[in-house]
Order: structure tokens, then sequence, then C-alpha cells
């Protein structure tokens, strides 16, 4: 019961993905540290589940534009 939710927090302890994501990170950082704008890692881990998108209501968008 403890290693899943580990594995639930935590990912898969797969080495290649591991290095994948570290790459990914470095390349993004040394992007950054170069001038680009708005590096996103998850460009360059190509294995890696995009995270979905929120889907914003009309009332929800009001609602952050008044506060």
């Amino acid at each position: 019961m403890f290693w899943t939710a580990y594995r639930n927090l935590r990912g898969s302890l797969f080495i290649g993905r591991r290095i994948e994501q570290g790459f990914g990170s470095m390349t993004a950082t040394y992007l950054g540290s170069k001038g680009v704008k708005d590096v996103d890692p998850l460009v360059f881990m190509p294995h890696e589940d995009k995270p979905q998108e929120k889907v914003y209501t009309v009332d929800e968008i009001m609602m952050r534009g008044l506060t």
C-alpha cells in the first residue's frame, strides 16, 4: 500500500523516464538562460503525458477578473 502511494505521487522508477525528464529540464533551463521566453520542459519529453488544460466557464472567467 505504501509503495502504491509512492508511485502515484512520484511516478515510475524506470531509469529511461528519469533520464528523459532530467534532459528535458536541463534543456529548458539552458534555453531559458539564453533568453528564450516561456520554455516548456514537456516539449523535450516526448514520452511524458501532457497535462489536460482546464476549460473555464464564462462565470469562472468573470469571477477571476473581479478578484
